[in-house]
């Protein structure tokens, strides 16, 4: 296990607005330090399995859900 990871260990992070722009990139970099992160995306389906994959790449979990207006 990497260094990095300890630090959000045994953390949940819920990240509105994740498939794209500035919550894509907090959702990845609360992964790369540990956190499992719920995805909440209100945009199409393959943005949300792109950020799931993204997240999922920095060693982290990251179900999601479609949000709703």
């Amino acid at each position: 296990m990497r260094t990095e990871q300890v630090k959000l260990k045994d953390t949940v992070a819920i990240v509105s607005g994740a498939s794209g722009g500035i919550g894509k990139s907090i959702a990845v970099h609360l992964a790369a330090e540990g956190a499992a992160v719920v995805c909440i995306c209100y945009s199409n389906s393959r943005k949300t399995e792109e950020v799931v994959q993204s997240v999922q790449d920095a060693r982290g979990t990251a179900p999601s859900f479609p949000g709703r207006a």
